[in-house]
């Protein structure tokens, strides 16, 4: 198709939503049709673009009013730029944009080794910030934001994850620190996952639940991670009654703060799957997270975040 293109950003874009109109790739001068009109992007697939370092893609120009108005129109367009700011949490937003550009560095690299101490210097702003006033309830807009793909997502599940540890009793900075960079690099290894628009769902998926031992696999080597944090990693798909992944583990065998980022991980999962509003998909979430995993995490800590999360609805 000839015309003129007009360059979008992928931030731009919604995840699961029907495209109104072709987007396009440009590789070597040719503009290459990525996803036709009435297509989704899925976020497997935005991942794919944005470990990459894809950072745009183009619409035909007789299109791109249709693409703004697509993007304001959606109840679900996310706040790209980390949760709601209010004079209380300002300097934790900073934190999680901060992390958040250190977090997409270690994701895009070939060599994440040369990023992890900024990764490591960020989850410590993490807690700093958090921890600052500890026994404040925070709306959990505060803490969290739409989360687009894999590093939206580990922010989001770093932050709630030492929020929910602070407010179960871990008062050690050193634990929560180690809380926040599992958070962070919980899914790192899904930037070695090779998921393929010809794969099957079936395929997909099994390739997907290969993530945390790849991810374990990128931190061995890296002797500044704490082994705690590496078995964050394992075994954040770790379930108590032993349906989780890759080993199957139950019960105790689960090391005791993967069991909280678990939890986030979850949680955070369920939001980013809603509708609506940020504050529509976190009741809802809950309310999913309260019938339907009771029985997947240790009852003490369920019950005690589920509290702990309807305090900040």
């Amino acid at each position: 198709m000839t015309g003129r293109y007009v360059s979008i950003t992928l931030n731009q874009l919604l995840v699961d939503e029907p495209l109104p109109g072709t987007v396009y790739l440009n590789i070597d001068g040719r503009f290459l049709a990525f996803r036709a009109g009435g297509d989704a992007i899925d976020r497997n697939t935005f991942d794919r673009l944005q470990f990459k370092n894809v950072t745009n893609l183009f619409v035909l120009e007789q299109d791109f009013t249709k693409f703004a108005g697509w993007t304001v129109a959606a109840p679900s367009a996310p706040a790209s730029e980390g949760p709601e700011p209010t004079p209380e949490n300002r300097e934790l937003v900073e934190a999680w944009k901060d992390t958040h550009r250190k977090t997409l560095d270690i994701f895009q690299s070939t060599h994440p080794d040369h990023h992890i101490a900024g990764v490591m210097n960020s989850s410590r702003k993490v807690v700093s910030e958090i921890t600052r006033s500890p026994f404040a309830v925070q709306s959990l807009t505060q803490l969290q934001t739409f989360s687009k793909g894999t590093v939206d997502h580990s922010v989001n599940v770093a932050v709630l994850a030492v929020y929910l540890g602070m407010q179960m009793g871990y008062t050690s900075s050193v634990i929560l620190q180690n809380v926040a960079l599992g958070g962070i690099l919980h899914d790192l290894g899904k930037r070695k996952v090779d998921v393929q628009d010809s794969d099957t769902p079936e395929a997909a998926k099994a390739k997907l639940r290969e993530h945390p031992t790849l991810g374990l696999r990128i931190l061995e080597t890296m002797e500044q991670v704490p082994n705690e944090v590496k078995l964050i990693v394992a075994q954040h798909h770790e379930f108590h009654d032993g349906t989780g992944y890759p080993k199957k583990l139950r019960n105790t065998a689960i090391y005791d703060l993967a069991r909280i980022v678990a939890i986030a991980n979850t949680f955070d999962r369920l939001v980013s799957e809603g509708r609506g509003t940020l504050a529509e998909r976190q009741r809802s979430a809950l309310m999913k997270f309260d019938e339907r995993f009771f029985s997947k995490f240790d009852a003490d800590k369920h019950d005690k975040c589920v509290r702990i999360l309807k305090l900040g609805i």
